[in-house]
Formats: C-alpha cells, sequence, structure tokens
C-alpha cells in the first residue's frame, strides 16, 4: 500500500494522489483525519423571512350553539350584569344605588339568592324593614333552611294581603317541617313560631291546623325548660291583660275541640281568676257540645257573678240558646230584667235596643239609642 502510494503521489496525477493519500490514510485503522475548524458565528443583521399568508379554500362559517339561546338565558345574563355593577357599587358605598340594582337584577332572574340575600342585608342596613320583609319572605321561599328563624317571625309583622298571609303560612311549614325533620333541640323560637303560625291559620280560617299549633304551644309553657324556655322569658310569655291559654281555648272552640278548649279556660282562670268571665267560656263550651240547657246555666252565672266587656257576644249566645230550647219569646224579658240590673253595660243596652226594633216597638227602641249616643265620647 505505501509503495503504490508512493508511485501515485510521485507519478502522473501528484495533486491527486495527495488527496487520494490523505482520504485513505484517514481512513485507516488508528488514523484520525484532522477536522477543520468551525466557521466564527457572525450576527445576521437580516429580519427573518415573512412567512406565506395562510391559505384556505373556504372561508370560515360563524359559530351557531347547538341550542339557540332563549329569553330566559338572556335575562340571567342581563342580570348578572346588573349584579356585578351592584358590586361595584356596593364596594364604592353607594348603598342606595347597589340595592336598586340588585333589586333589578332579582326581577330578571328569580332564582338568584345571592341577589335576594344582598337585598335583605343593604334593606336592613338603611332602615327599610318593609322592604327588608318583602324581599326576605322571597328568599324565604327559595331556600327556607337557610333562613334564621328568628327572623321569620318578622314576616308576619307586614302581612296585608290574604295571598301574602298565605305565602308566609307555607313558609312556616316548611321551616317547621324541616326542624322537625332534622330533630333539631327545641328552644324558645319554636314555641314563637308554632304560636305566630297558630294565629295565622286563624286568619286564614284553617281552624284544625291551628288548635294543632296552640297544642304545642301550651305544652311548652307547661314543660318550659324542655324548651329552654327560662323563667324570665315565661313571665313575658305570660304577661298580658289576658293568658295566651285564654287566646288559644278560642282556637280549640273554632276547631270543634270543646275539651281542649275547657281545659285552656280553666287553665287561664287559674293564672289570672275571673268566675265571671270562666262561666262565659264554659257556657260556649257547653254550647259547642250541643247541650243548651247547662250553657244557659253556665250563662245566667256569669251574668250573676258581673260579666263586662264583652260586648255583644253573651247576648247573641244568650238568643241562640232561648231558640234551640224552644223559648225565644222569653228574650226581651231577661233582657229588661238584666237591663235593670246592669243599667251601664252598653253591649246589653244596644242589643235590646235592636229588640226593640226588630219588633217595631220604636217607642221603646229610640230611647235607648238615644241614651247610648249620649254615653260615646265626644269627637271635639
Amino acid at each position: 500500500m505505501a509503495a503504490w502510494l508512493t508511485w501515485l503521489t510521485n507519478g502522473c496525477f501528484p495533486a491527486i494522489g495527495l488527496l487520494l493519500a490523505g482520504s485513505i490514510m484517514g481512513a485507516l485503522p488508528g488514523q484520525e483525519s484532522p477536522q477543520p475548524p468551525p466557521p466564527p458565528a457572525t450576527p445576521s443583521s437580516a429580519p427573518p423571512a415573512p412567512r406565506p399568508p395562510l391559505s384556505l379554500d373556504d372561508a370560515p362559517e360563524p359559530f351557531v350553539p347547538k341550542t339557540p339561546p332563549t329569553e330566559a338565558d338572556a335575562d340571567r345574563l342581563h342580570a348578572l350584569t346588573l349584579f356585578s355593577t351592584a358590586r361595584a357599587l356596593e364596594k364604592r358605598d353607594e348603598f342606595p344605588a347597589a340595592l336598586r340594582h340588585y333589586e333589578r337584577a332579582l326581577r330578571y332572574d328569580p332564582g338568584a339568592k345571592t341577589a335576594a340575600r344582598q337585598i335583605v342585608l343593604l334593606a336592613d342596613q338603611l332602615h327599610r324593614p318593609a322592604e327588608r320583609n318583602r324581599y326576605l319572605l322571597g328568599l324565604a321561599e327559595l331556600d327556607p333552611e337557610a333562613i334564621d328563624p328568628a327572623d321569620l317571625i318578622d314576616l308576619t309583622e307586614d302581612v296585608d294581603r290574604q295571598d301574602v298571609l298565605r305565602r308566609v303560612i307555607a313558609v312556616y311549614e316548611k321551616v317547621l317541617a324541616a326542624r322537625a325533620e332534622k330533630k333539631l333541640e327545641k328552644s324558645p323560637v319554636d314555641v314563637l313560631l308554632q304560636w305566630r303560625m297558630a294565629e295565622m291559620l286563624v286568619l286564614d280560617e284553617q281552624y284544625a291546623k291551628a288548635a294543632e299549633c296552640a297544642r304545642r304551644v301550651i305544652e311548652a309553657l307547661k314543660e318550659p325548660k324542655q324548651f329552654g324556655l327560662d323563667e324570665e322569658t315565661t313571665k313575658q310569655l305570660l304577661s298580658g291583660p289576658r293568658p295566651p291559654q285564654s287566646l288559644f281555648g278560642e282556637y280549640f272552640l273554632l276547631a270543634d275541640r270543646p275539651d281542649q278548649a275547657e281545659a285552656a279556660f280553666h287553665e287561664a282562670d287559674r293564672l289570672v281568676p275571673d268566675p265571671a268571665l270562666l262561666s262565659f267560656h264554659l257556657a260556649r263550651v257547653e254550647a259547642r257540645r250541643k247541650k243548651p240547657g247547662p250553657a244557659l246555666t253556665r250563662l245566667e252565672a256569669s251574668f250573676d257573678q258581673g260579666l263586662t266587656g264583652r260586648g255583644l257576644e253573651p247576648y247573641k249566645l244568650l238568643a241562640e240558646l232561648l231558640d234551640q230550647l224552644g223559648k225565644k219569646d222569653e228574650l226581651v224579658a231577661r233582657l229588661e230584667k238584666r237591663l235593670a240590673k246592669s243599667p251601664e253595660d252598653a253591649g246589653l243596652g244596644y242589643f235590646l235596643a235592636e229588640q226593640y226594633r226588630q219588633a217595631g216597638q220604636f217607642d221603646k227602641a229610640r230611647p235607648l239609642y238615644v241614651r247610648l249616643l249620649a254615653k260615646q265620647p265626644s269627637a271635639a
């Protein structure tokens, strides 16, 4: 190989021989051919060549949602915008403006609990109780369990229509049912809720439900410690001209539960004794039991004991009992006798004057009316 290379380099093609010799020698085992150093890097001052524009055969079609937005979707979007504006106004302490925007947001999205809650808070902060309670009722309808039960008591303060009354009743029923289902510890709030519930149910003429609520309140008053009622709170509940048991007795009568009514009236008399009033209530209980004879006896006893302040009610009951006993013709004579003993009883005088008028006895009715009018307080 060496001799051949010597001939090639010394022969006719010395330059080619040298090049081939270098290549061949570099390829021999154990031999390394020198590598030329890399050229020095020089910064390029020319900008990169621009990319060619993207070419599409067809222009993209506008996005069309699979389900077109509805009017409700648009309302919710508008509500969100109003809510965001209200938030910003609230952070700047512009509370009246924030309240207006929250209310508008709720009108566009009636199910927005957060907006309803902020309205209640801001209305309370701005001392607007009627506005607060109106939206509190709406919030309670959306999420009854999220409302503090003590706040529900305020809802009854602004009930001025029958439809509002029934909405409040429905909320109370949900709250009381949820508390019973969770078996929460009994508290004074439960007693107050049952009490208010009974009052509203009577206004809505749901007497059976009202009586059941009254029964629960009476049980709580008998065992106050089981409901977390301390002595001072119990006294406040029992304070007033008449004990609540007297009121609940009325509810029991309306629900046609004479036995429970009788027990309630006796308990009321034990707390605040009034024999004449008790006899009158027991007369009504006997009348509810369809026992006109015992009822008349109780009623006469109440008159003898000096019953006053009941208006026309005792004398209407007297007329009903005498009619049931077939003694209707005795009514006027009994009333005249009673008026002679109690000339200051305005209810009795008016009822007797009406009997005279209905019977065409105007000569007797007129003096009674004149005397009653003279006793009326002057408007001056």
